[in-house]
């Protein structure tokens, strides 16, 4: 439990073909100041994930969340060729 609120987004990616879902929602889980992950929608080749991004050690801004979002899709880019989905 975290004593301060998080932050929650929605990321829609694109995956490539054979793309392991379970790996993505991993690999975004493994990010530092990521405290939670479900998968929101499955359809065709998108994914959507709900991501709670919260620290223990203060609240974390809308800022610090971007730079860590930004993260995750840059390291998904580099590991999964998963591409994000914008204009949502």
């Amino acid at each position: 439990q975290y004593k301060y609120s998080p932050i929650i987004e929605d990321i829609t990616l694109i995956l490539p073909p054979n793309t392991l879902v379970g790996k993505i929602v991993g690999q975004i889980k493994n990010t530092k100041l990521v405290s939670a992950v479900s998968i929101s929608t499955i359809w065709q080749n998108s994914l959507t994930v709900k991501v709670e991004f919260n620290s223990d050690a203060k609240q974390l801004t809308q800022s610090e969340a971007n730079l860590v979002k930004d993260k995750i899709i840059a390291d998904l880019f580099d590991k999964f060729s998963v591409t994000f989905k914008t204009g949502e």
